[in-house]
């Protein structure tokens, strides 16, 4: 039976940069699964729903604010979906598609509830700070 060696480092743990996986942008943007739902594409001309300029421009904004906020789920990597150029940018250029159940991870609703959220932590937490002694 073979035995595994493992090294301690005295200098504490190494930071190796994380290899950014690229996106399939044939799948969706937010989960990468291929499924049988369907994806929602803003640039296909028969869903003419959409304003697609203006629904990048949105999605890109909820992602970056939900990705400040850290309240993404796991699986959602938002650093592939920046190539660059930035996040609207990137979503225009590739067409980027998604599942309506993965797009609701950055619903409009959801966003304002995790800003709420972070703004009463926020307040919480300062509101519990013990005052600074002066000393004269």
């Amino acid at each position: 039976m073979a035995k595994t060696v493992t090294l301690a480092s005295l200098s504490g743990p190494s930071e190796v940069p994380e290899e950014k996986v690229p996106t399939d942008w044939k799948l969706c943007l937010f989960c990468q699964f291929k499924t049988n739902e369907p994806l929602t594409d803003p640039t296909n001309k028969h869903e003419k729903l959409y304003d697609t300029n203006k629904t990048y421009q949105e999605l890109a904004r909820r992602i970056q604010t939900l990705s400040y906020l850290n309240a993404f789920l796991s699986y959602v990597d938002v650093n592939r979906m920046d190539n660059g150029d930035g996040i609207e940018a990137t979503l225009v250029i590739n067409k980027a598609k998604w599942h309506t159940i993965c797009y609701a991870a950055c619903d409009s609703k959801k966003v304002e509830r995790d800003l709420k959220k972070r703004k009463l932590q926020t307040c919480y937490q300062l509101s519990n700070m013990s005052p600074v002694k002066q000393t004269y």
